[in-house]
Formats: structure tokens, sequence, C-alpha cells
């Protein structure tokens, strides 16, 4: 390279994105091996996208590693919903000896509420913000990050008083921004995270709710509020009965894991 050419290099792992500045007038191929954290294995990421770079110029890159996020919301270190996330995580794990699992555990670290600052960020151009505004946006640009790496998202969501857990519900709150997971367009909401993605919902409840039941305020928060963000590929499994004796709880959760083993065959099937 020329030695009088400035050329920095900026890769965020998480969301696939390499921002180049520089002042070459053109980028022909980059090739890139970054090492992870997470594996003892480089992640290898191939760009072959040609065209022209003036200033600075953002490029989707091609990540050849699967990966899962886990997301658990239970309080309890040894609920069904963790025991089921754990179930399917580890059939992944299997089948993707190579591949990358994030844990995202949101009763060890609650995600914070949405503030006054976090909102006047969330409504600012990113190079307008102050930093307190960044700062403010920061775990929210984090779980974004991670959801537009997986390629499998696996949530645990216990039943709280008829509805999800507080620290799920945040988690939502984070996740959920306009002009970043959602548009409003002519035509209404538009959701921004690609639609390909494999979302499944692992429900675990005390009781027995049919479709539709209006005493279910989970499951089709989560469908609505995943869907709204372009998440429509999505499956629920749930493990129901929990309150009705150990024999009818355990029967429920065996069904469960049941159809997260038909669930993952279909993964691997489809993949």
């Amino acid at each position: 390279m020329n030695p009088g050419v400035q050329l920095r290099i900026q890769v965020c792992v998480a969301t696939r994105l390499l921002r180049i500045t520089t002042t070459v007038p053109a980028l022909a191929e980059i090739r890139l091996g970054i090492p992870e954290k997470v594996s003892s294995a480089d992640v290898d990421f191939n760009v072959s996208q040609r065209r022209p770079v003036t200033d600075e110029l953002t490029i989707q890159l091609e990540k050849t590693m699967p990966t899962l996020l886990a997301v658990n919301s239970s309080p309890r270190s040894k609920s069904v919903s963790r025991r089921l996330t754990r179930h399917l995580t580890e059939q992944w794990k299997q089948r993707n000896p190579g591949g990358r699992v994030i844990e995202r555990d949101l009763a060890a670290e609650m995600p914070a509420g949405v503030s006054d600052l976090w909102i006047q960020g969330a409504t600012t151009p990113e190079a307008q913000r102050t930093p307190e505004q960044r700062q403010a946006l920061k775990q929210s640009d984090e779980f974004i990050a991670e959801l537009m790496a997986a390629d499998v998202i696996v949530i645990g969501a216990p039943m709280h008083n008829f509805s999800i857990p507080t620290a799920l519900k945040a988690w939502i709150d984070q996740i959920v921004r306009a002009g970043k997971t959602f548009n409003y367009t002519d035509k209404g909401p538009k959701g921004l995270l690609p639609a390909d993605k494999r979302v499944l919902v692992i429900a675990s409840r005390g009781g027995a709710y049919n479709e539709g039941s209006p005493a279910d305020f989970q499951v089709p928060y989560l469908r609505h509020m995943l869907q709204f963000v372009g998440l429509s590929n999505l499956t629920v499994v749930d493990a129901d009965k929990q309150a009705f004796g150990p024999e009818a709880a355990e029967k429920s959760v065996e069904a469960a894991i049941q159809k997260l083993s038909q669930y993952h065959e279909h993964l691997a099937v489809s993949a």
C-alpha cells in the first residue's frame, strides 16, 4: 500500500459490519480472520464487494460461523424454561461444533429501563448524540447486535402473573427501536430484523392455556413484539401444567423436550 494512504478499519464481530475510512478511490477485496474469545478457531470473514470508496463505507460481511443466541429470563436457576433452553442449546452445539453460542442471562444482568436520556438518544441522529445519550443506548446496541449476529434465537420465557418476567419485558423495551429494528412507513410499521432468523420461544407456565385464552398475556405478547421487529419465523413450545402436580408437570416437560428435538431436526434439514 502507498505509505501516503490513510486506512482505518473497524470491525464489529457481533453485527458483522466492517467500517472503513480511507482515501483509497476503490476497494476490491478484503479477507479477514478475526480471533474470537468464545472459540479457539478464527472467524473467517469474506468481502468481495466492489464499489467506490470515498470517505466512509460500511459493508455487510458474510459470516460463515453459525450462531445461536440463548436468552434466559427466569430468576430461578433450576427453572423449567432454563432446563429446556439448555437442552436445545446442547443439541445445537452437537450439530454445530464450530458454532458460536451467545448466552444472555437477563435475570443475572437485569436490563436497564427506558429513561429520558434513552428516548432522547434514540430520537437523535447518531452523529449528533451526546456522550450521555450514547451511554444510555449502549445496552440496547449490544442486545440488537446479538440479535443481528444470531441465526437461531431461543428465548426462555416463564409466565409471571399471566405475562412475562420483568427482565424479559425490559429486554424487549431495549430492542424495539425506531430506525434500528423497525420503521414506520406509509403502509404501517415494518420490522427491520431479517425475517429468515429462526426464533424459538419456550413458554413455561403453571396452568394450561388454549389458543386465544383471555388470560394469556405471555405468548400473544411475545409473538406480536417479535414479529413487530421482523422476526416472523417463530415457533412456540409450551411446557405448561407445572402447577398440576409432579407427574403432570414432568409429563409436560418430556413432551416439550420431544418437540424441541423435532424442531432441532427441522433446523438441521433446513440448514
